[in-house]
């Protein structure tokens, strides 16, 4: 989405028909592989007008598949459940897999593909962090809001209790990829990376594997909630 409406929630039929075809001349191509909504609430997922338009444009070639983005759970659960999703798009990793408890069952049940976003927490799970760096997440950096003060802290200290992941040959990074991908619901997982040596990091994590023992693991620690 470009222009003045740029991180704006407008899901109205006559915008998101013009937004797309903006899409299409920019990216100058004749269709979309998925297109997906940007954090539509429970209402639009439910009974937006939006899905009778992006299913014309799908029989018009126009795109291969839609699906959404989202943040909670409850919409999660809606977008699978109203079966009009092809795919989600779903924040799922070792500090957060609630998903797995919640959506992946009926996404499998649904054979909705699920795309898993942030799985390395906005770079704290990468085991690089201190408490030093809240100091440099500043402005509109997501992180200036979540990271920050015994918050930050106690996040620390559960990235701390997953050390056991990393080996010689496997970062914690790699591990938290890896721990994505194990989930049989998951379809695509998408990392971020700020430079070339951690795009080829993050790639090479897709070949890794977490023993059924360090899942275990890792599963248990979520359910006490990091507690030792």
């Amino acid at each position: 989405m470009a222009g003045p409406n740029r991180g704006k929630r407008i899901f109205a039929v006559d915008y998101i028909g013009r937004v797309m075809e903006e899409s299409l001349r920019r990216l100058q191509t004749d269709y979309i592989d998925l297109y997906q909504l940007h954090n539509p609430d429970v209402e639009v997922i439910r009974h937006g007008e939006v899905w009778e338009l992006l299913e014309r444009r799908k029989k018009e070639g126009k795109i291969r598949h839609y699906g959404v983005s989202i943040n909670k759970m409850d919409e999660g659960i809606a977008a699978v459940q109203d079966g009009r999703s092809d795919t989600i798009q779903i924040e799922y990793n070792l500090l957060d897999q609630e998903p797995a408890q919640e959506v992946f069952p009926l996404a499998q049940k649904a054979n909705v593909g699920v795309i898993v976003r942030v799985p390395l927490r906005r770079g704290l799970l990468t085991g690089k962090f201190t408490l030093e760096d809240q100091q440099r997440f500043q402005g509109e950096d997501v992180r200036a809001r979540n990271f920050a003060g015994e918050i930050f802290q106690k996040e620390l200290e559960k990235v701390e209790r997953l050390r056991f992941l990393e080996r010689p040959h496997r970062s914690l990074a790699q591990a938290a990829i890896a721990f994505c991908i194990a989930h049989p619901a998951v379809s695509v997982v998408i990392p971020g990376g700020r430079n070339g040596h951690q795009v080829r990091e993050n790639v090479a994590a897709g070949d890794l594997k977490l023993s059924s023992e360090e899942l275990q693991r890792i599963g248990e620690l979520w359910r006490n909630g990091f507690r030792t």
